[in-house]
């Protein structure tokens, strides 16, 4: 599943020394959103026209190790 992987990420990012991990999602993919924020990212920005087919913008988060 998805918060499966994102854990595991979160897990190597701190067992090798990394000091924050950035990622992004669909503006409309709720699901996605959703797990970001509760695994405690941020919204940092919003990248304009990011996703092609359909053109749509990109959230971007960042979580702080």
């Amino acid at each position: 599943t998805g918060s499966t992987a994102m854990m595991w990420i979160i897990d190597y990012a701190r067992r090798y020394g990394f000091s924050r991990i950035v990622s992004n999602a669909r503006k409309s993919n709720l699901p996605s959103l959703r797990l970001h924020q509760k695994l405690g990212f941020e919204i940092t920005s919003t990248f304009p026209g990011y996703y092609e087919d359909p053109d749509e913008d990109a959230t971007v988060f960042e979580l702080k190790l």
